[in-house]
């Protein structure tokens, strides 16, 4: 379905050059005469690389249609993830898909999966996650030179920094675009 620029909103996925991109951003820029300029910044739904598109308002874009499917997280191999939905049809999606994403992911888990054709091409992120710490060394007292951070690990094994009061069996929740701490999260 073709869809002029203008009317494109971020998280829209597009086919550009014979692939499917994410909208990440959109800037309108308007001189006063004509059609707006339209920057869209775009995000390769297969792998990391993201480019920036100046438009015109009035030009057309294909519009993919996707879904959004909550899948269980089954277990990965040295290249692929494994989902399985709630017929028990299963879907692999490559890792360079994700990024870093997925060493957030924790097996059992439901996560929304996006599908294009029957095909899982990528995941939604959240904005945070939260993980169990299981190992985290005691603080020593006095050692609050510099930053006053510890690294821990926490149950999928990613390794973070955090404040010095977490302990072991503590939750803790993650950004998982830069990966650093946000908060303590017990209940």
């Amino acid at each position: 379905m073709k869809e002029t620029a203008g009317n494109l909103k971020k998280g829209n996925y597009i086919r550009y050059r014979n692939d499917i991109w994410q909208i990440s951003n959109t800037n309108f820029s308007f001189q006063g005469r004509g059609l707006a300029n339209i920057k869209l910044k775009l995000k390769d739904v297969i792998g990391e690389k993201t480019i920036e598109l100046s438009i015109k308002s009035g030009q057309e874009l294909e519009v993919v249609d996707v879904r959004l499917i909550k899948m269980t997280y089954l277990y990965q191999d040295k290249d692929s993830l494994y989902f399985m939905d709630d017929n028990y049809e299963q879907y692999s999606l490559g890792k360079r898909n994700i990024g870093n994403f997925f060493h957030f992911l924790i097996e059992g888990e439901k996560y929304l999966i996006v599908l294009n054709e029957n095909k899982a091409l990528n995941i939604k992120q959240p904005e945070k996650v939260i993980l169990l710490v299981t190992e985290a060394h005691s603080a020593v007292k006095g050692d609050t030179t510099g930053s006053a951070k510890k690294l821990v690990t926490t149950q999928t094994g990613y390794k973070v920094l955090v404040p010095l009061f977490i302990k072991n069996g503590d939750s803790v929740s993650i950004n998982p675009d830069s990966g650093e701490y946000i908060e303590r999260k017990n209940s």
